[in-house]
């Protein structure tokens, strides 16, 4: 499936266990912050990308695509076009696969490849890019104010806390292939985990929430600037881009 990819320097990443996980990790921390304690594969799958990340900067590469095991790609992607995207447009965060198609800004169109920028955690770690600014800020990210709170997913969409804007292109290029996930076969335990916090700690309330949703609305209207510069820089290079698209 990769070779017809391209020229890209890939190599199979093995998975972390959970007790691997790079930055701290409280349950009752991760209850109070995110609402919810996370599953052995939940964090195996953070320590995973997060591991991944840090390897990245310690090598010599620009840009760092991951792609998880359970994928499809479209057979036309260019995938170094959508690295010429990031380049130009100086994006440090850019997502190939997308779990829900949230609120969204729509930015420009370049021939049959539109480009958003979304309102809300689109989730989704089975395929993104990031520049070693992006990398590093996710790792900061993951390790500040307690450490991981959230899945991974979770976690990296966050724009409100990390300042990574969340672009993508659509038609989305990626496509998860449908099957059993030993994250959503531990639900009942984390249900079960939840309950019992719940009733030493209490539920989240509902001005937590609001607390959360403004934040993230504020971010939100605050990146229409970002929004316009982008589809100027996007408009000032359109023959190149569709060029490389085209390739």
């Amino acid at each position: 499936m990769m070779a017809p990819l391209g020229d890209l320097n890939w190599d199979f990443h093995d998975v972390v266990p959970a007790e691997g996980l790079p930055v701290p990790y409280d349950e009752i921390t991760a209850y109070r912050i995110g609402g919810s304690v996370l599953s052995p594969a939940e964090r195996s799958c953070a320590a995973s990308h997060l591991t991944m990340m840090a390897q990245f900067l310690d090598s010599d590469d620009d840009y760092l695509m991951a792609v998880e095991d359970d994928v499809l790609f479209d057979p036309a992607v260019q995938i170094q076009a959508h690295v010429t995207v990031m380049q130009t447009c100086g994006l440090d965060f850019y997502k190939l696969y997308a779990r829900y198609f949230t609120p969204a800004m729509y930015l420009r169109a370049l021939g049959r490849t539109v480009f958003y920028r979304a309102s809300w955690p689109t989730l989704g770690t089975q395929c993104y890019i990031v520049s070693r600014r992006g990398a590093q800020i996710l790792l900061d990210h993951a390790a500040a104010n307690g450490g991981l709170t959230a899945p991974i997913d979770d976690t990296n969409d966050t724009f409100w806390d990390t300042g990574l804007p969340i672009v993508f292109p659509y038609p989305i290029p990626v496509m998860e292939i449908g099957g059993t996930s030993s994250i959503h076969a531990a639900r009942p335990d984390i249900v079960r985990r939840n309950a019992e916090l719940a009733r030493e700690y209490g539920r989240p309330t509902r001005f937590d929430r609001i607390k959360k949703q403004v934040k993230r609305k504020l971010a939100d209207r605050a990146l229409r600037r970002f929004d316009a510069n982008l589809r100027q820089t996007l408009d000032e290079n359109r023959k190149e881009l569709f060029a490389a698209f085209k390739r």
